[in-house]
């Protein structure tokens, strides 16, 4: 029809792969520049593909046409200030992912808003998080839980995370905070299934009606409070503190795709909870990799250096069918035997950051 464009503007260019990027770029040769907006380093389309030949050409296939340009340096502009996140929540991702191109805060971002106010309320009476931490993040280490697998599916679910999350909506709901500002992530499509169920159980109308989705599909959106269930658990020895034989812990690749982790870590506005397993991430150091290979690993030693995790050691599994579920223990029940699991739990924790962090030093030298 005549149309003769001399620019081209692509948004959300992390979604979009190379042949559908060179239909508009044969269609229309009358273009001049072409402009690409997105953040490299965020998930690219979710359409997958046959993994291509080991080669130049299958490699930068896998990536987006934005985050290969940015690898390349190809006159590459890079935002330097934020307006979504407070400092507290945005210090993580900025630090980790963005630690080449450091990221500014926007003003606005910081001012004291009544969810923000609620949110602080609710880390300081119910999970003890220290008031002098002004902090809208925190990790809620579930350390009972135990990932399932579902039968003949490629997804799994966590019955002590859902608990978490249930308490913790009714925290934050019995605080004012609206339940409509407040998502539920969760790496794990069965995970949804769980923690709607979970929800649906409240006495309260307004709990059941919490958005709970898949992390992918937050994608480009944000929310005032967003939940983050990384699902993934197991049992492990807290007494035995050595190294393991067997190497670090490998995450399934589902929760350990960084570009993934930051899409959910900065989705919030006012409130951002991790909810997982402390120490098995904190085993999870791989000298092989670099930095972003290891996010799982910087992300819990980042809680635990601010002072910003609390232990929900009071949710325990019972396997009372295939499915299983999660019940409350009695704080009354406490013995010395649990007591002690507690300490040996903490220890194991820090040795292992500890370890991951000499581990790291010594192969830099």
């Amino acid at each position: 029809n005549g149309f003769k464009p001399t620019v081209i503007l692509v948004d959300n260019a992390n979604e979009i792969y190379h042949a559908a990027l060179f239909v508009p770029l044969t269609l229309y040769v009358s273009w001049q520049a072409l402009l690409l907006a997105g953040d490299p380093q965020q998930l690219t389309s979710p359409v997958q593909a046959t993994r291509p030949g080991r080669n130049e050409a299958g490699d930068n296939s896998l990536v987006s046409a934005i985050e290969l340009l940015d690898h390349h340096r190809t006159n590459v502009m890079h935002l330097k200030t934020q307006y979504r996140m407070p400092k507290s929540i945005a210090k993580f991702p900025h630090k980790h992912f963005d630690n080449m191109y450091p990221v500014r805060q926007g003003g606005v971002v910081d001012l004291m808003s009544d969810a923000r106010q609620a949110f602080r309320k609710v880390l300081c009476e119910d999970y003890g998080i220290e008031p002098r931490a002004e902090s809208e993040y925190f990790f809620l280490d579930v350390p009972n839980g135990l990932s399932r697998q579902v039968s003949g599916e490629d997804s799994s679910f966590n019955c002590c995370n859902a608990e978490a999350i249930f308490q913790l909506t009714e925290n934050l709901v019995r605080q004012g905070l609206p339940p409509d500002g407040i998502v539920v992530l969760c790496f794990h499509r069965a995970q949804v299934e769980l923690v709607s169920r979970t929800l649906r159980k409240s006495n309260n109308d307004s709990i059941k009606s919490i958005n709970v989705r898949t992390v992918d599909s937050l994608r480009g959106r944000e929310a005032s409070v967003v939940i983050v269930d990384f699902v993934q658990a197991e049992h492990l020895n807290f007494g035995n503190l050595k190294w393991p034989q067997t190497g670090p812990v490998r995450p399934t690749q589902l929760i350990r795709n960084y570009h993934r982790i930051k899409l959910a870590l900065t989705r919030a506005t006012d409130g951002l909870v991790v909810v997982g397993q402390m120490a098995l991430f904190a085993t999870t150091m791989y000298t092989g990799g670099g930095m972003l290979e290891n996010t799982l690993f910087w992300m819990v030693h980042d809680a635990q250096t601010r002072g910003l995790v609390h232990t929900a050691d009071n949710i325990v599994a019972s396997q009372i069918d295939s499915v299983g579920s999660a019940q409350i223990r009695d704080p009354a029940s406490d013995s010395p035997v649990l007591a002690r699991q507690r300490q040996e739990r903490s220890i194991y924790v820090q040795y292992m950051l500890d370890c991951g962090c000499r581990a790291l030093k010594a192969k830099t030298k």
